[in-house]
C-alpha cells in the first residue's frame, strides 16, 4: 500500500509512504508518559478482569514514542481532523 504525502521538512519533495505493516489494532484506552525530551503513548483495547482474580488489568498491545515536536504536530492534525468531522459522520 503506497500513498503520496507532502514532506513536512524544509523541501517541497514528495515522499512515498510504504507501510511495512498494514494491520490495525483498536485502542480505547491509552497511557501517556512524558519526559523533557519525548512523549510515549501506550495503547490498550481496554481493561480486562485479571485471570488470577486480583482486580482489573490493562493489557498494552503497542507503544509509540515521539519527540515533543512530533507530539505537537500529532496534536494539531488530530484536532484539525476531529474539528472537521464534528458536524457529521466521517466519509
Amino acid at each position: 500500500m503506497k500513498k503520496q504525502v507532502e514532506n513536512t521538512g524544509k523541501s517541497n519533495e514528495q515522499v512515498t509512504v510504504r507501510y511495512n505493516e498494514t494491520s490495525s489494532l483498536f485502542a480505547s484506552q491509552f497511557i501517556l508518559n512524558t519526559s523533557s525530551d519525548d512523549v510515549t503513548i501506550s495503547f490498550s483495547s481496554g481493561p480486562l478482569a485479571d485471570p488470577s482474580g486480583n482486580g482489573t488489568i490493562l493489557p498494552v498491545h503497542s507503544r509509540i514514542a515521539m519527540t515533543r515536536d512530533g507530539a505537537k504536530r500529532l496534536y494539531e492534525i488530530l484536532g484539525s481532523v476531529l474539528a472537521q468531522n464534528k458536524s457529521g459522520p466521517a466519509n
